[in-house]
């Protein structure tokens, strides 16, 4: 399977092959999957394995086919954004709103120069609320009423204490993820759940989300805790 990748989806009409087959070798079946999902290349002589694991093999591949183009656009799509952020709000460490030491070579001033690094990571705070305060105003009104059905009516931004992006803005998040359509079908699929379902998990994990200012997780870390989430839920 994929790097990171923890699940994969067996369909439910595997189960007109399972019910012809012996229960040991339907056991024997499903331990060829799980070897062959954890990448163990697993080999069997045995012929009715191989007849109807076959069909299952294509299946994931696929599946995995699909999941990964559905990364590579999704990281796409945020390195598009992220690159709109004006260069005022980035550091040339690599951490965003924390720009890199501009210590003057006089010695002298390093009391002088150590003030206005803090000064600069204030406005770099400052420069990227305010380019997110322009980013909403283009939102459009069917997002911006989405928004404000869970209390969000403005910018929020959150430091996230790590690289490579400082400051994430909860807007930001949550418009990746009502655009992110693929994510939800693949979401779906591994989790079992109706759409119905989904978009009741969804709400909630927003309302938590959105109210806990310790919850500072940028489109990834979202993404990943609301699966975690939902499968606590579902046990």
């Amino acid at each position: 399977m994929a790097e990171n990748k923890k699940a994969f989806m067996l369909y439910a009409d595997l189960i007109h092959t399972v019910k012809k087959m012996k229960p040991t070798k339907a056991g024997e079946l499903f331990v060829h999957i799980l070897e062959y999902v954890n990448d163990e290349n697993p080999v069997t002589d045995d012929i009715l394995i191989q007849i109807a694991f076959e069909p299952i093999k294509q299946q994931l591949k696929r599946d995995l086919k699909k999941y990964e183009t559905t990364c590579e656009k999704n990281r796409k799509i945020a390195e598009e954004r992220w690159a709109k952020v004006p260069k005022s709000t980035k550091s040339t460490t690599g951490i965003s709103g924390i720009p890199k030491s501009t210590k003057s070579t006089d010695t002298d001033n390093d009391t002088d120069n150590d003030t206005d690094n803090d000064t600069d990571i204030y406005l770099n705070i400052e420069r990227f609320s305010d380019f997110r305060n322009l980013e909403f105003e283009n939102i459009d009104d069917k997002l911006k009423d989405k928004l404000k059905s869970f209390g969000v009516t403005k910018p929020m931004i959150r430091n996230t204490n790590s690289t490579p992006r400082q400051y994430v803005d909860v807007v930001e998040v949550l418009v990746y993820i009502f655009n992110a359509k693929d994510w939800s079908s693949t979401m779906m699929m591994n989790l079992n759940l109706t759409e119905e379902r989904f978009k009741l998990f969804m709400r909630d994990f927003i309302k938590e989300y959105v109210s806990n200012p310790a919850l500072n997780h940028d489109e990834a870390k979202f993404q990943g805790h609301f699966f975690n989430w939902v499968k606590n839920k579902l046990n």
